[in-house]
């Protein structure tokens, strides 16, 4: 089943096809308004992004403002460093994604991503990424 570019799987996840050289993998939360986003990331992989929104001070979304857009990470709470993984893409009117690099998910619990843009009247939404252990599959087996 396909929307809007995003290829659903059968745990509920889906990934983003537009490029194929990441792998995000994230789930909207169930409100029928989809007003937050549940970012889930696999331990220590590659290929990864988180996704927030960025608003003006009416709370209006706002568009155009990828390359005004820098991050921190913070792993399970330790101090926060500059995000290496890549420059913040807007995938849809307002809603960015910030990739990371492998070592910036290789987190036990939590991965807090703190994005900011350099635009006057600009906010973004801060996101707490839940890690899950790294699936690995085999010939003849089925991932949990």
């Amino acid at each position: 089943m396909n929307w809007s570019g995003f290829t659903f799987n059968q745990w509920d996840l889906f990934t983003f096809g537009q490029w194929p050289a990441f792998e995000f993998a994230f789930s909207f939360a169930k409100d029928e308004d989809m007003d937050s986003i549940d970012n889930s990331l696999r331990r220590n992989k590659a290929g990864q992004g988180v996704f927030f929104r960025a608003f003006d001070e009416a709370g209006n979304l706002v568009t155009g403002d990828a390359e005004n857009i820098t991050s921190v990470v913070s792993l399970d709470g330790a101090t926060a460093a500059e995000a290496t993984g890549g420059a913040v893409v807007e995938i849809s009117p307002g809603l960015y994604c910030q990739p990371l690099a492998q070592a910036e998910t290789n987190a036990v619990y939590k991965v807090a991503v703190i994005p900011a843009s350099a635009t006057s009247g600009v906010r973004c939404e801060m996101v707490v990424a839940s890690v899950g252990p790294q699936v690995v599959v085999s010939a003849g087996s089925v991932a949990p």
